[in-house]
């Protein structure tokens, strides 16, 4: 692995053929509109990143970071710093319980929303106490950073050296004595309202966060485990919590991982899923409601290339477009029109040509590969971003308000025309009338990566080392930050 970056290195022949298979059913498609790259949600609210860089918001209030504290059933744009302006220059997003991250170009993370939740300090990061934030702030000591993960009331980062960082709650909520998701032994700290170094990982390529434990895929392709681990969460073969990282039992060559609140599901090379932890409600799809403290395969699930898990539920993105889901369905979690707990994966009505999925409290959200949002579930806060607060979504909706284009390739922000070529390309992508900046790549997952740059006149990157799939090439000008989508075909 190259030092402070993620090289996928081979990733696995899953995610090559599959992506690949994805990307050929959506050939005729290829004018991919370039509106949504990006979208997490929280417990009654979703954040999306657009691909002119820029964030928008909706659902409960206080997380949405808009300047006010209203409620919101469709997006709006969130506020820079002091609320002047727009937050810019983004290239990743996430958030937890009742608060949201942005990733900037620059390599700084920015949060805004509830600094103090349901009793836990320091969610935001910004080194203070203050107990909300409506615009952005600037998380503190936190630099060269290239991707996020977490979910309840605690976040995790990592840095271009490959290491993890961590702030916000520490402790167990209401399983103690639990916690331990930075890493630390509770009685030496309840938490930490700045980033801490985790120690005890090897070079990590991937993070993410349960309610009250926190998992690192490593570029070895296998997770680390620790906190709590009440129903076998951590996936370490009993029900100890952890206060440092501990390998999770039996799992190799994974290719993604995700937490649910109180479980978690891993994607393996072979297009597998496998998961862990709690099982009241069916999640982790083994047909019974059996918890599991180390990972257990997901019959007839074949050919998946993305998972995401929510609070009692989980999701499933197969190669072909379609996606499945399993577990919870009461606020109509699954999408599949009715409220019957699935312990088996189902098919999520009407959804087809996704290439991005995000489960979350009792909603969900997914992007097409015309670049069009949809979301199902709960929304009796306007969290389904759908323009009402019906209580319930029971199939998916299409989210508008984001001025979506369906033609074309990126519409830049000025009459700067950059052309990206060819695209599709088996290999080698070229820019074509970029002037002066930076050049940053990054993959579905949001992780920056670097890929050589060619030729001499050094506005080409070879795309060899990398496996087919779709990218996310963000050319930042003095002026403007431009993002073109494009496929590497192999």
């Amino acid at each position: 692995m190259k030092k402070g970056y993620f090289e996928l290195n081979k990733l696995q022949k899953c995610w090559k053929n599959a992506l690949f298979l994805l990307c050929f059913v959506t050939y005729f498609n290829l004018c991919f509109s370039q509106c949504i790259t990006e979208v997490w949600g929280g417990a009654r609210h979703c954040i999306a990143l657009r691909s002119d860089s820029t964030v928008w918001t909706w659902g409960a209030p206080g997380a949405l970071g808009d300047g006010t504290n209203l409620e919101r059933d469709v997006p709006v744009e969130v506020h820079g710093p002091n609320n002047i302006g727009f937050l810019d220059s983004v290239i990743h997003v996430m958030s937890g319980e009742l608060f949201c991250f942005a990733l900037k170009a620059n390599g700084t993370v920015w949060s805004w929303g509830a600094n103090i939740a349901s009793g836990f300090t320091g969610t935001l990061g910004d080194g203070t106490t203050v107990s909300s934030r409506n615009n952005a702030v600037r998380v503190a000591g936190l630099d060269s950073v290239i991707a996020l993960g977490g979910r309840g009331y605690h976040s995790l980062a990592i840095r271009g050296d490959s290491s993890v960082w961590g702030w916000g709650s520490n402790l167990g909520g209401a399983f103690p004595p639990g916690g331990g998701q930075l890493g630390m032994d509770t009685s030496v700290s309840h938490g930490s309202n700045v980033a801490i170094k985790i120690k005890g990982l090897g070079a990590a390529r991937q993070v993410t966060g349960g309610g009250f434990f926190s998992l690192v895929l490593l570029s070895n392709h296998t997770i680390m485990a620790f906190g709590n681990n009440y129903f076998g969460e951590l996936g370490v073969g009993d029900t100890a919590s952890r206060h440092s990282p501990s390998l999770v039992a039996g799992l190799t060559n994974v290719a993604m991982v995700s937490g649910g609140w109180q479980h978690s599901v891993a994607l393996k090379s072979d297009g597998t899923v496998w998961t862990w932890g709690k099982n009241l409600e069916g999640q982790l799809g083994t047909g019974d409601t059996i918890n599991r403290n180390t990972p257990t395969q997901v019959a007839g699930l074949n050919g998946i290339i993305s998972v995401s898990g929510g609070d009692y539920s989980t999701l499933a993105l197969k190669s072909d477009g379609t996606v499945w889901a399993w577990g919870g369905n009461e606020r109509g979690e699954c999408g599949d029109g009715t409220k019957i707990t699935r312990k088996r994966p189902v098919r999520v009505a009407a959804l087809t040509n996704i290439i991005y999925i995000a489960a979350r409290d009792y909603h969900n959200v997914a992007i097409k590969s015309d670049g069009t949002l949809w979301s199902w579930g709960w929304d009796l806060n306007g969290q389904c971003g759908n323009g009402s607060t019906k209580d319930t979504v029971w199939t998916p909706m299409q989210i508008s308000g984001l001025g979506c284009m369906t033609t074309g390739l990126a519409t830049p922000r000025s009459s700067l025309d950059i052309v990206v070529y060819p695209n599709p390309s088996p290999a080698v992508i070229t820019i074509e009338n970029l002037k002066q900046g930076t050049v940053l790549i990054s993959n579905l997952q949001g992780q920056q990566l670097k890929v050589p740059v060619v030729g001499s006149a050094k506005n080409s990157f070879d795309f060899s080392g990398f496996p087919g799939g779709i990218y996310f090439i963000k050319m930042k000008t003095e002026n403007e930050l431009v993002t073109k989508k494009v496929i590497i075909q192999k």
